[in-house]
């Protein structure tokens, strides 16, 4: 599997969770926020690593 094939791979992936989750639970609504944003920790806080 070439590096462009794990790409496709991961960005498929958040659609596979959203169709499990549907089929499971039929919802009216569904909000799947993601993001890649940067958020600063100082000192020794928990997930700082």
């Amino acid at each position: 599997m070439g590096e462009a094939d794990n790409l496709a791979a991961l960005m498929a992936m958040p659609g596979q969770w959203v169709d499990r989750i549907r089929q499971r639970h039929p919802m009216k609504k569904f909000i799947l926020d993601l993001n890649s944003s940067v958020s600063e920790t100082y000192g020794r806080q928990e997930g700082s690593a």
